[in-house]
């Protein structure tokens, strides 16, 4: 398979897995019990995502002149962010969730 094509395909994994965390994190500041699941499968899609990039995408390109690298690209440092912005869609998402609750229990009356 020629390099381009395997950029292509991990570029748009990546941008794929973007477009779901920030999907999650705006589902999870919306408050409600259908967007608390589908902003958790989204978060832990882009976790997943962000794992399987890490551990089985590994796309490394560079270019050398008179031995002095001019440029270089690895694909690990993508999956990163898109790891870390799932973790963050996750975590907010548990927060809001929680306030909820809390929110919930102290206006129940006695």
């Amino acid at each position: 398979m020629p390099f381009t094509i395997l950029v292509v395909i991990a570029s748009a994994i990546w941008l794929i897995s973007l477009a779901v965390a920030l999907l999650a994190l705006r589902w999870s500041l919306v408050p409600g019990a259908r967007r608390f699941r589908a902003a958790l499968i989204s978060s832990c899609v882009t976790l997943a995502i962000g794992w399987l990039g890490l551990t089985r995408i590994h796309l490394t390109a560079s270019k050398t002149v008179n031995d002095q690298v001019v440029w270089s690209l690895n694909s690990k440092w993508f999956f990163i962010v898109s790891l870390l912005l799932g973790a963050v869609s996750l975590a907010v998402t548990f927060w809001n969730r929680r306030k909820a609750s809390l929110n919930l229990e102290t206006r129940a009356p006695q």
